[in-house]
């Protein structure tokens, strides 16, 4: 056997694979037999579709035949939305309101602090506040018994150089 044509026989086999793939998809899953089981799961596939969209059609055509009713009657306000009659319903007698005076612009020092949340903002009355806490100096530093600024600063900690690692 020739070692040319072998590896070529290969070559063609392995190029054929997805047409193959494809011609085996068309024949068994898309034109299949009336008899085969594709035909049987995609019939019933058929019967559960129809069994849901069936009660789905009955309730949307349900919903709009009740609404078309409830308009001719009366029952329903074409105008107002249904969430704004629900409300209005007990309050028939409430419509009517005296308005009230309006507020003074500014009402003084007890509306400035509402508006800076003093009341939900602030620790309890009860408890003392944060403390307070003054700023050091510099010259809190130096030593007592030092004579100058030079002599006290080298008490302080000073930086040292970093290691080098070798």
């Amino acid at each position: 056997m020739n070692a040319t044509y072998a590896s070529s026989d290969v070559a063609g086999t392995v190029i054929s694979i997805p047409g193959l793939i494809w011609n085996l998809y068309l024949d068994y899953l898309v034109f299949y037999p009336s008899n085969s089981w594709v035909a049987t799961i995609a019939y019933l596939f058929r019967i559960l579709a129809t069994i849901l969209f069936i009660p789905l059609l009955a309730l949307t055509l349900l919903d709009l035949v009740s609404y078309g009713v409830a308009r001719l009657l009366g029952i329903v306000d074409p105008d107002r939305p249904s969430h704004v009659a629900a409300k209005a319903k007990g309050k028939e007698e409430d419509k009517l309101q005296v308005p009230r005076e309006p507020k003074a612009y500014f009402e003084g020092e007890e509306s400035n602090l509402k508006l800076a949340g003093a009341h939900d903002l602030s620790p309890v009355v009860s408890r003392s506040p944060s403390p307070v806490h003054t700023r050091r100096t510099g010259s809190t530093f130096i030593p007592e018994n030092a004579t100058t600024v030079e002599e006290g600063a080298d008490s302080l900690r000073k930086r040292q150089p970093a290691p080098v690692d070798a």
